[in-house]
């Protein structure tokens, strides 16, 4: 995923919608993906999924009241996102 995306998740305070920015590193004027995505409710900052594309682990490093089975959501849409840009 190179670019941010939005996520709308159901809560049970009604339904929220979180950007999900990816981190990019330049070096020697390439751009690297790190794994790294930054998550935000608005302009509200939640935290970071790191996700390892080849281990396919992924940590949820944020504040909120993400459910595991919501942090995994997120997790699986980065992932999702990310297979269709490598297509």
């Amino acid at each position: 995923m190179t670019e941010a995306k939005t996520i709308h998740l159901n809560t049970s305070g009604g339904t929220i919608e979180l950007i999900i920015t990816p981190v990019i590193e330049t070096f020697g004027g390439a751009s690297y993906l790190t794994g790294i995505y930054k998550v935000h409710e608005g302009p509200v900052g939640m935290g970071e999924v790191m996700y390892d594309t080849e281990t396919d682990n992924w940590e949820y490093t944020g504040i909120g009241d993400l459910t595991h089975e919501q942090q995994q959501q997120l997790v699986n849409f980065i992932k999702a996102e990310t297979k269709k840009e490598e297509h």
